[in-house]
């Protein structure tokens, strides 16, 4: 019926508007009733209507089945988390002991990857607690503390006293965590300089009343200051 209605000529109104008109609609109510689609030389004559385009599929999980989860991050060992904590702050296994609580064969016995130890709910939060300074520390500073945890103090505290005490005071550690990482990084800056000291004398270079760096400055481009040209 539908068909028919609007294949009858128009009674009345302009031919050209009339036959555009019930194109249009008869092409809508089609793909709409009928899921078809307008034959090429329609859909040339209404370009701004892509009926011929695929349409997406959308794919539905099937019941009783669910959508694959992202891997979880693999957990680190209890090893892993103890070498971590001593490689940030440059402990010894001594110091190390006495910031998390423990005897220092219980120590080794956590760097033993061969053993999984079960801890204390006590060592577990303290081993917690410390591993978050320690990631706080390799944020701020790309070196580890060394003898800088025993001699830089603020307010007469050093970072081992705070690491050590029962509480661990989060605003004086961070204070200190950052004071001592600034130290440590101009430390380590100067000891480049003089490893690219060295390189340049044994290059032949000796500059009078010039720094080294601005000396090879003037012959252009950039100098290394570590081993990797020799």
């Amino acid at each position: 019926m539908t068909s028919t209605m609007f294949c009858e000529p128009p009674a009345t109104g302009s031919g050209f508007f009339d036959t555009a008109l019930v194109v249009a609609f008869g092409s809508i109510l089609l793909l709409v009733g009928t899921g078809g689609s307008l034959n090429p030389t329609t859909a040339q004559a209404y370009p701004a209507q892509d009926f011929t385009a695929p349409t997406t599929e959308i794919t539905q999980v099937p019941p009783g089945e669910t959508a694959p989860e992202e891997p979880a991050p693999a957990v680190q060992s209890l090893a892993d988390r103890v070498s971590a904590i001593k490689a940030a702050f440059g402990l010894t296994i001594s110091q190390l002991a006495k910031v998390l609580r423990v005897e220092r064969q219980t120590i080794y016995d956590w760097m033993d990857e061969e053993h999984s130890p079960q801890l204390q709910e006590q060592k577990r939060e303290r081993l917690a607690a410390i591993e978050r300074w320690a990631a706080q520390w390799n944020a701020l500073c790309p070196w580890p503390a060394g003898k800088g945890i025993t001699t830089y103090q603020v307010e007469g505290a050093t970072l081992l006293d705070l690491l050590l005490a029962d509480v661990l005071d989060e605003a004086r550690l961070t204070h200190v965590l950052r004071g001592l990482s600034e130290q440590v990084k101009a430390e380590w800056q100067r000891r480049e300089e003089r490893s690219f000291g060295e390189q340049a004398r044994r290059r032949g270079f000796q500059p009078h009343g010039q720094s080294l760096r601005s000396v090879l400055a003037g012959f252009g481009g950039s100098v290394s200051l570590t081993h990797d040209d020799e």
